[in-house]
């Protein structure tokens, strides 16, 4: 009989957390500086899940701000250092997810963060939280040279926590996270409640889990089905 998968990677944002009014307070005091109106949040939420730099670009096409592509980083760092200044004003686990890592720590889960948002802010967040003693690793975008959905962030998530491709499950909310999974050949669930743009039918997922605190039991059902 195979072993069992234990060793579980997490998307961050529209996964465990639900970040996305900070992020607005964020990218509407950037848009502040520069002269614009304000963006609705869910404008913003459909911008999250690409990255921090793909977000800015985002806003400020949606905004209406004229910019180079060599003008991106400085923006960057305004947007950034914002955040970064009130991370965890608004930003919440979602319902369960305290108490349902609890239960896969307990029950020998190897647990690693794979996020495409920048580390320093995925810290803060998570130690504000109380999140981060649940993850072995917490790897941000800027922690590798490949971001998701490059394989090569998900395979160093897991290579810090001493797991294979073979022995783990991706759980994420977009095709940003199906799809490196898929690349190695690992299962993947994703929440319905996330920051995803496509249609979920269409990412390709094993399963779709309406609530986080399902998730000892679909991990129980990917066994069985193997």
């Amino acid at each position: 009989m195979s072993q069992r998968r234990d060793a579980l990677a997490f998307d961050l944002d529209g996964t465990l957390i639900d970040s996305a009014p900070d992020i607005a307070i964020a990218v509407n005091r950037l848009l502040a500086d520069l002269g614009r109106p304000e963006l609705d949040l869910p404008d913003i939420r459909r911008m999250i899940g690409d990255g921090a730099g793909t977000l800015v670009e985002r806003a400020l096409t949606a905004a209406s701000v004229p910019h180079r592509a060599e003008e991106l980083n400085g923006y960057l760092k305004r947007f950034l250092a914002h955040y970064e200044a009130e991370p965890v004003r608004l930003t919440r686990a979602y319902a369960g997810v305290p108490e349902t890592l609890a239960v896969l720590r307990a029950a020998g889960y190897r647990c690693t963060v794979c996020t495409n948002k920048p580390q320093r802010a995925t810290d803060m967040i998570l130690e504000a939280l109380g999140l981060a003693s649940y993850f072995g690793a917490i790897l941000g975008a800027d922690a590798v040279q490949n971001r998701k959905p490059h394989p090569d962030h998900l395979a160093a998530a897991l290579t810090a926590i001493g797991a294979t491709s073979g022995e783990a499950v991706m759980i994420g909310d977009s095709a940003n996270d199906v799809a490196p999974a898929r690349a190695l050949s690992m299962p993947s669930i994703v929440m319905a409640y996330g920051y995803g743009r496509a249609p979920l039918s269409e990412l390709g997922a094993d399963l779709i889990l309406e609530d986080f605190a399902g998730l000892p039991d679909a991990l129980d059902q990917l066994e069985t089905a193997r």
